[in-house]
């Protein structure tokens, strides 16, 4: 309910409210970012907001008014934490910052801090390309210009295993399809996102951006996990498509890379994680609806 302050028709129980609301504002604001609180106070006008309670009996008032504060602090604050998640440059490159917890992000502190990781994402506008004589639409998405290095699977994962050159610039190989599941579901919750939030890029976008030729960076000597199960018809739908429909775990997944064709797919188990002379690696995709916030 929306009052003024200065109207002679308020009571006096309404007018202590605006006083204690203005106080709880002024103290929450000093919590240097741990509470993102928004004004219960209008800055163009002397209006306030105002929330009318019933006490059920006089002996219970102060009881009912202690609970009140608490209620109107979380009302104002919303959610504990502050900041944005992540902050770009005009290059599209995404870097972590504070982000408060959810119920629909992966944390098990009120407060969650993202991991400092780099990850060079890089946008992929809405647009569409050919896939053999199909051609498919897809909606606009980021995804990891370079594959995941040698350093942040060790950082996401513990240990790099790696079978060829070492290095922690380098790509990681010898990853199975799970594994690299595993690398997307362990840094969202690192990144206080989603378990499903980053994830390998589906088939559709692995093409669409091997077919743009300016957004990924390719490795002629790495095969890369997709995050769809193998299909003799592809596509199944001519917009975004990914899956297919009824894509199991344990289901034949499709690897993409080396010198082919951006469209030649290859049927490969998911347990596959390479050999002495193939290496197998990964990068990673975020749908933009995942991140609404984010301001690039």
């Amino acid at each position: 309910h929306i009052f003024d302050s200065n109207d002679k028709k308020m009571t006096e129980k309404q007018k202590k409210w605006s006083q204690i609301e203005k106080i709880m504002y002024i103290k929450s604001v000093t919590f240097k970012g741990w509470f993102k609180c928004y004004s219960f106070i209008s800055h163009s006008t002397s209006e306030f907001i105002s929330v009318y309670y019933i006490v059920l009996s006089s002996s219970g008032e102060y009881v009912a008014k202690l609970l009140i504060l608490f209620g109107l602090l979380f009302m104002a604050c919303g959610e504990v934490g502050g900041g944005e998640p992540f902050s770009s440059g005009s290059s599209g490159e995404l870097s972590s910052g504070s982000r408060p917890s959810s119920s629909s992000r992966v944390s098990s502190s009120s407060l969650c801090t993202p991991l400092d990781m780099e990850l060079y994402l890089q946008h992929a506008p809405e647009n569409s390309y050919v896939h053999g004589p199909t051609q498919i639409t897809m909606d606009d998405f980021y995804i990891s210009a370079y594959l995941i290095t040698q350093g942040q699977y060790k950082t996401v994962m513990g240990a790099s295993p790696s079978r060829g050159a070492r290095g922690d610039t380098l790509p990681v190989d010898g990853v199975s399809w799970f594994k690299a599941v595993e690398f997307c579901k362990k840094l969202s919750a690192q990144m206080c996102l989603d378990s499903n939030a980053i994830k390998l890029p589906t088939e559709a976008q692995w093409e669409y951006v091997a077919y743009q030729g300016t957004i990924i960076q390719r490795e002629p000597d790495y095969w890369e996990w997709t995050n769809d199960c193998y299909d003799s018809q592809f596509p199944w739908t001519n917009h975004d498509p990914s899956g297919p429909p009824n894509c199991l775990p344990n289901a034949f997944k499709v690897r993409k890379g080396l010198n082919n064709y951006f469209d030649e797919r290859f049927s490969t188990s998911p347990d596959y994680d390479g050999d002495i002379s193939t290496y197998i690696s990964f990068r990673v995709a975020v749908k933009s609806n995942y991140w609404p916030a984010l301001i690039f």
